[in-house]
């Protein structure tokens, strides 16, 4: 008896760990909300799912809990590296709350970024979501026949913006993201592996006659239909939410691969 015991402990066990490990993922999103000078002020979440319910939840469930930072920033396109702090704090909300939580940080965000002297808004452009495609309308992600390089091409202008060395393990940018892997450049050596990386989302805003692009990417676990294809199998398609067209509508969930890790890329197209 006290061996068959034992036995279905540990395959609870097993159990149990299995179920919280498929809770884990990364994100790091961004949204940007205008300009100061040229530098981008933007909404930066850098968040990890996992099963840790917080102490200051009122209340206890089950669902999934990100963790992680909310912070305002002042930050250069050109190196993502962050030159201003104006608010940062730590978040926690249930996945079931996800999409109340952002909202609300992001407004909170844009009337901070509102308040600060010479803060001039974005116009947003466009957003699609391409279902983890490696191309898609706005961009795609090669190696462009180098297997050393990594890039993000623009599809209507054909320009390649090189991303190799691109540092995900820098708290002092705006693409930092938790348990980084590898040296350094975890996503850039996957783009220049190839086929390992998609692309989730990507957004166009405008201010004046510049344009800066966000691309998603995204790496994780896909799965197959029952007629063997990788799912999700539906094409790139235009969100009903957010409506994107004022700056008050433009926060909304990406979606995540299983076990996924999502950085977002911002890029000045001109």
């Amino acid at each position: 008896m006290k061996y068959t015991i034992t036995a279905v402990f540990i395959s609870f066990l097993f159990a149990f760990i299995d179920a919280q490990a498929c809770y884990s993922a990364r994100q790091t999103r961004l949204f940007p909300l205008g300009i100061i000078g040229d530098k981008v002020v933007a909404l930066n979440l850098v968040m990890h799912r996992g099963h840790e319910i917080p102490d200051t939840a009122k209340v206890k469930t089950d669902n999934p809990w990100w963790h992680g930072t909310a912070r305002l920033v002042l930050f250069d396109v050109k190196d993502y590296t962050i030159k201003s702090t104006y608010v940062s704090h730590s978040v926690a909300w249930s996945e079931t709350n996800e999409m109340g939580q952002i909202e609300q940080l992001y407004h909170q965000a844009l009337n901070s970024a509102i308040a600060i002297g010479g803060f001039q808004p974005f116009k947003p452009d466009r957003i699609s979501m391409c279902n983890f495609r490696q191309s898609c309308k706005v961009a795609a992600v090669t190696n462009n026949g180098d297997s050393t390089k990594g890039y993000i091409k623009h599809q209507s202008s054909g320009k390649l913006y090189d991303v190799s060395n691109v540092s995900m393990q820098d708290s002092s940018t705006v693409i930092y993201y938790f348990g980084a892997e590898g040296p350094d450049t975890y996503f850039p050596d996957r783009l220049s592996e190839g086929n390992l990386v998609d692309i989730g989302s990507t957004r166009t805003y405008t201010i004046g006659n510049r344009k800066l692009l966000v691309v998603n990417i995204n790496t994780g676990q896909k799965f197959e239909d029952e007629d063997g294809n990788p799912e999700p199998t539906e094409l790139e398609y235009t969100p009903n939410h957010p409506k994107f067209d004022t700056l008050e509508n433009c926060a909304y969930i990406e979606p995540l691969l299983h076990h996924g890790t999502s950085v977002d890329l911002p890029i000045w197209l001109n």
